[in-house]
């Protein structure tokens, strides 16, 4: 295990060192030249260079490919470096302690979250199953797209790119899946810290120029996006305060928190919610970061973050010289558009909710841009603006058009909320935190702009634009029937956050009157307000796919939360960095402001690390192997399955395939499948439907397989197994139980059994 460990750690530090140079292309402006960066992009590009050579038949997506892909890299750095060795060492030298400590960066979270997957290694729980099916079919594919082994015959319908990276990894590695998935969710992780720590610390160095500042807010950001949880934890904590436990609770941690709810750790993942007389009315999912990691689904939202960070920081690198870039007078502005594109829909064919957010947020730093100009040519400049943003989303789309053009469209489409909305407590209970951060700040920056000459125009402006959404919104409300009196609930709910987003619209738009604000503090505004906007999009609209009723924004408000945790870590972290350049200590009164938002803060943020100590633990007391194998576990629960998906991986190829029995999903049906990337006729039908638009083909699959163990027509049998190319029949335990086999002899007529145990039998069609 060890070993393994340290070979994973040492390939993620050479792929990082291959592509310094053209990070420090990339991001010439930044103190460490893309240093920190250049790991995540350099996984990410061969991960893509695989896929695409694949996808043109060109090579295949085998270890001795990529090792020869990886060759040609390496011999054009070894060129790089020898006409360039006397600029690299020098750029060592001035950088050094930036490089040391953003490694001490890396290693910590990635030993973190290594350290709890050896205590939790299990592919058991939740979506861990489907994660690591597609895990297995991807390294399985010689070319993509991989087969999916739940859907034998048609392959992935799913965002898989997330899955290909890091399984080209380990394959690179030579190291065997179901270590390859704990190691991946690791890896999330150090990357996303040096990822974020890369951008917060850059900013920051790039406007204070204060080295141990930069230092400060780039750990506190990795902080708040991986190590801290929402808010719900604080308020529980005062209601242990009042409950008379508190004192309790620190020498029996678990206990006393388990008192009060069994599952405390998970509920603060479900925290928005309404029911009605015990009618579920609304039900959403709130995930954060660390929880996804103790969780331990290896899920294209969390794979996605350390990318996610990547393209934003490739798009404040464009909005840091957008003048400059909407000139087009270098090759340099074209290979950052060009790779901004890229990483972008890179990003999307991983968590396809990240692409609008990103297009979204570059679309609004590029408006930013054009209402801060101050220069000449401003025609011009609209017109170059233009071009970069359709350059970059036409790259976008051109890069991933292969992926885009295989898979079969679902029927989803965007509706208007009118459910209930999420009130405040639960509210807060998620984003207390963040608010108490960026929000005296965004206050503070509006303060600021009051000292301008107040302009009607620019009110009107902002008061127009930030309306917008909410007017649309409001007259698609009244066109489903609903009264004025509702509207204006609705309303009144959402406001405070509108007010803060206008706040932060009216004071950016105010440098149009004065430059009255630096590039980064308008960012960090624009980040912030941003933040705030997909908070209240999911209160409006969501995403109308397979879940009703009460159910049917889950996805919108877990999928937008989660991006507006990773952007408020960065804005949190920047937030911190300005501040601690800024001269408020002017007057007694401001003085105990200041001095009352850092101390509040404070005690919030400690009371919450309360849930980081606690909940790794109470979710980690099953008795595992310590181990980073996530199959490991199956030798003491199960033994004579662990020996038959063995010998199904040795022995059996996905060209073969297997017949399992079909269950619900979130069970262990499926397994064999799933954990050895054979596919089979049909597995977790559920998910399937949310995958694919065939919901009668999934219905006749399962009737199939049913037949296949029931039917005592040996021709009837044969015929199934000839209409979808399955060779191999599994009967075992949940093979009798689901299908209430009494004579599973009857198989020995027609077929030859090539695996026996106590439990299990596996078939061979016979030649």
């Amino acid at each position: 295990m060890i070993l393994q460990v340290f070979l994973w750690i040492a390939l993620v530090e050479f792929i990082g060192i291959l592509f310094f140079p053209l990070c420090a292309f990339l991001f010439s402006s930044f103190k460490d030249k893309g240093f920190c960066i250049s790991k995540v992009i350099g996984i990410l590009i061969i991960g893509y260079a695989v896929w695409i050579l694949g996808i043109l038949k060109i090579s295949s997506a085998t270890q001795h490919s990529i090792i020869i892909l990886v060759s040609i890299l390496f011999f054009l750095w070894s060129v790089w470096f020898y006409y360039s060795k006397t600029t690299l060492l020098r750029l060592i030298r001035g950088n050094f302690s930036t490089f040391v400590i953003s490694e001490i960066v890396f290693i910590s979270a990635f030993s973190l979250f290594l350290f709890f997957r050896v205590h939790d290694p299990a592919i058991l729980n939740t979506e861990q199953p489907m994660d690591f099916m597609f895990l297995n079919s991807i390294i399985n594919a010689d070319f993509p797209p991989p087969e999916d082994a739940w859907f034998k015959g048609l392959s992935v319908n799913y965002y898989y790119f997330g899955y290909w990276v890091f399984g080209t990894l380990g394959e690179l590695a030579g190291i065997k899946s179901s270590v390859v998935y704990n190691l991946s969710l690791a890896s999330i992780a150090g990357l996303s810290a040096i990822s974020i720590f890369s951008i917060v610390f850059n900013l920051i160095h790039f406007r204070n120029h204060a080295f141990k500042y930069a230092i400060y807010s780039g750990i506190f950001s990795v902080i708040l996006l991986l190590i801290v949880p929402n808010s719900k934890t604080f308020f529980d904590f005062i209601g242990l305060l009042f409950s008379g436990g508190l004192i309790n609770s620190f020498f029996n941690p678990i206990d006393s928190i388990n008192s009060l709810n069994p599952s405390w750790w998970w509920d603060t993942s479900r925290v928005i919610g309404f029911s009605e007389a015990g009618v579920l009315k609304d039900y959403t999912i709130n995930e954060f970061p660390f929880f996804s990691f103790i969780v331990g689904d290896l899920h294209p939202h969390l794979m996605a973050m350390p990318f996610v960070l990547l393209c934003l920081s490739l798009i404040i690198e464009l909005f840091k010289f957008f003048p400059e870039i909407v000139k087009f007078n270098n090759f340099s502005t074209f290979l950052k558009i060009f790779f901004t594109g890229l990483v972008l829909g890179c990003v999307g064919f991983i968590n396809l909710w990240d692409y609008p957010v990103l297009i979204g947020l570059f679309f609004v730093l590029i408006l930013v841009q054009i209402i801060i100009f101050r220069g000449k040519n401003f025609f011009y400049f609209i017109i170059g603006a233009l071009i970069t943003f359709f350059t970059v989303f036409s790259v976008s789309f051109i890069s991933i058009l292969p992926f885009l053009s295989s898979i079969y469209g679902a029927d989803f489409h965007i509706e208007v909320f009118i459910g209930p909305n999420s009130n405040w407590g639960q509210f807060l209970s998620v984003w207390l935190l963040f608010f108490l951060i960026t929000l005296p700040f965004l206050v503070y920056f509006f303060i600021r702009s009051l000292n301008l000459k107040f302009s009607v125009n620019i009110f009107l402006l902002s008061m127009f634009l930030v309306s917008l959404i909410f007017s649309v919104w409001a007259y698609l409300f009244m066109e489903n029937g609903k009264v004025s009196s509702e509207l204006f609930g609705r309303f009144f709910q959402i406001i405070p956050v509108y007010i803060f987003i206008f706040l932060g619209v009216y004071s950016i738009s105010m440098n149009l009157v004065s430059r009255f604000s630096e590039q980064i503090e308008i960012l960090t505004v624009t980040l912030i307000c941003f933040s705030l906007l997909l908070l209240i999009v999911p209160e409006l609209i969501y995403l109308d796919d397979i879940f009703v009723n009460g159910f049917a924004r889950m996805n919108t408000v877990f999928k937008l939360y989660f991006q507006s945790w990773i952007i408020f870590s960065i804005a949190s972290g920047l937030v911190l960095g300005i501040s601690l350049n800024l001269k408020f200590f002017a007057g007694v009164f401001t003085n105990h402001l200041v001095n009352f938002w850092v101390i509040s803060t404070s005690v919030v943020l400690l009371i919450l690390f309360y849930y980081t100590i606690v909940a790794p633990i109470n979710k980690f007391q099953k008795p595992y192997v310590k181990t980073l194998d996530g199959v490991e576990y199956l030798k003491n629960q199960s033994f004579n399955e662990y020996e038959a998906i063995n010998f199904v991986s040795k022995n059996i190829t996905e060209i073969d395939g297997i017949v399992e029995a079909v269950g619900n999903d979130y069970s262990d049906y499926g397994r064999i499948s799933s954990f050895t990337g054979v596919p089979t006729i049909l597995g977790w039908p559920g998910h399937q439907a949310q995958w694919r638009n065939q919901t009668e083909e999934i219905y006749y699959r399962e009737q199939d397989v049913f037949n296949i163990y029931k039917s005592n027509d040996m021709n009837y049998v044969l015929g199934l197994l000839q209409k979808y190319s399955v060779s191999h029949v599994i009967v075992g335990p949940r093979e009798i139980k689901k299908y209430q086999i009494d004579n599973p002899e009857k198989f020995d007529s027609y077929m030859d059994v090539v695996f026996e145990n106590d439990e299990i039998k596996i078939y061979r069609i016979r030649e």
